[in-house]
C-alpha cells in the first residue's frame, strides 16, 4: 500500500492516504469463504409475508463440510435462524456450503435438485417436495441488475 499523501481539495487541506489500486476484491471468493449459517441467514431479507401469512413451519439444513446445524423457523411472516435443529422439521436437509451458496444466489429448488441428483447432498428428513413447499414463503430471485451509478 502506497504511503504517500495527497491535498484534500478545499479550503482546509487536509491530506488523505492515497488509495491503494493494488487492493482488489473478489467476490465470489468471499462468498465461498462464508459459512452456510451466514449465507442462510440472508433469507430473513427474502420472506414473503402474503405468503408467510401465519403459517409456522421449520426446517434444518446441515452443511456437511462445515459440520454446521442450521435451523429455519417461520412465525408470523418472520424467519428465525437458530443454531439447532428444531421439532418437527418439515425437512432436515444434509448439503455441501457451495451449494447453499447456489441455492441463496442462484436457483434455490434448481441447485437442490441438482445437488441431489450428484449425491452431493441428501435429505435425513423430508424430501424435495417438503423443501419446495418451504421455500415457497421466501420471495423468488430478481432477474433485474442492481444499478450503483449511473455514468
Amino acid at each position: 500500500m502506497s504511503t504517500s499523501s495527497r491535498p484534500c481539495p478545499g479550503p482546509n487541506r487536509r491530506y488523505l492516504p492515497r488509495p491503494c489500486v493494488g487492493r482488489q476484491i473478489n467476490a465470489p471468493d468471499q462468498i465461498a469463504a462464508m459459512p452456510g449459517s451466514a449465507l442462510i441467514e440472508s433469507l430473513r431479507f427474502r420472506i414473503d409475508p402474503e405468503r408467510a401469512g401465519t403459517a409456522t413451519v421449520t426446517a434444518c439444513i446441515h452443511v456437511s463440510d462445515t459440520n454446521e446445524d442450521i435451523g429455519l423457523i417461520i412465525r408470523n411472516a418472520v424467519l428465525e435462524v437458530t443454531t439447532a435443529i428444531p421439532n418437527n422439521a418439515y425437512f432436515v436437509l444434509e448439503v455441501p456450503n457451495q451449494a447453499v451458496a447456489g441455492m441463496i444466489f442462484l436457483d434455490t429448488l434448481g441447485v437442490l435438485r441438482k445437488t441431489l441428483e450428484s449425491g452431493a447432498a441428501s435429505f435425513r428428513a423430508g424430501d424435495l417436495d417438503d423443501a419446495a413447499a418451504f421455500f415457497a414463503y421466501f420471495e423468488p430471485l430478481s432477474d433485474q441488475r442492481i444499478t450503483l451509478a449511473d455514468r
